[in-house]
């Protein structure tokens, strides 16, 4: 796994790394809105799949109203898997 702290899963700030009498957990920076807390392997690993996510909705978003009404879901699943496969390695 990366040393590299990656940003918040659930809002995208800025984490910190703290360790208390258990296993080592990072906290959101921004406990007051977000408050979010995760194992270090779960806060790393969350994040990759909601960069995916939000890959996938730029991808969909880029597509006008009318393109978006003749796209199956077939096209949709496609980019979905495509983004699995880059997460997986």
């Amino acid at each position: 796994m990366s040393d590299k702290l990656k940003p918040c899963p659930f809002c995208g700030g800025e984490g910190e790394v703290c360790v208390y009498a258990g296993p080592v957990v990072v906290d959101c920076k921004d406990q007051v809105d977000c408050g979010g807390s995760a194992s270090l392997e779960f806060w790393n690993q969350r994040s990759d799949t909601v960069k995916a996510l939000e890959e996938v909705r730029a991808e969909v978003q880029k597509r006008d109203n009318e393109k978006l009404k003749e796209w199956h879901v077939n096209e949709i699943t496609d980019i979905i898997d495509a983004k699995i496969k880059e997460i997986e390695g």
